[in-house]
């Protein structure tokens, strides 16, 4: 059986490597890599994992140089500022969930 919640966290950011949060902060830059939004303190270290593991294909958005952290992500987000989290019983396949889904 699948189980999903949704929980709006209205306009709070938190960076998804460190879990330091941004909402009221002025910082600027950082990048969206895959799904995760990634804070500027983070940054130079993702990069070199990035270049390292040679995934810059990944990193889908730069923040401009005159946008805070949060604007950036609140922009990604488009609105949508909603957390889902899908939980399964054991033995369950995720892949074959959203092949059921997509029918």
């Amino acid at each position: 059986m699948i189980e999903k919640i949704v929980s709006d966290i209205g306009d709070t950011v938190i960076c998804d490597w460190c879990d330091i949060e941004y909402t009221n902060s002025d910082a600027k830059g950082g990048i969206l890599f895959g799904e995760k939004s990634i804070c500027p303190k983070c940054m130079p270290k993702a990069l070199e994992n990035i270049k390292k593991f040679k995934e810059e294909e990944f990193i889908k958005a730069v923040c401009p140089d005159d946008m805070t952290f949060k604007d950036f992500v609140m922009t990604i987000r488009g609105g949508d500022n909603t957390i889902k989290i899908i939980t399964l019983d054991k033995g369950e396949n995720i892949s074959d969930i959203f092949k059921k889904q997509s029918n």
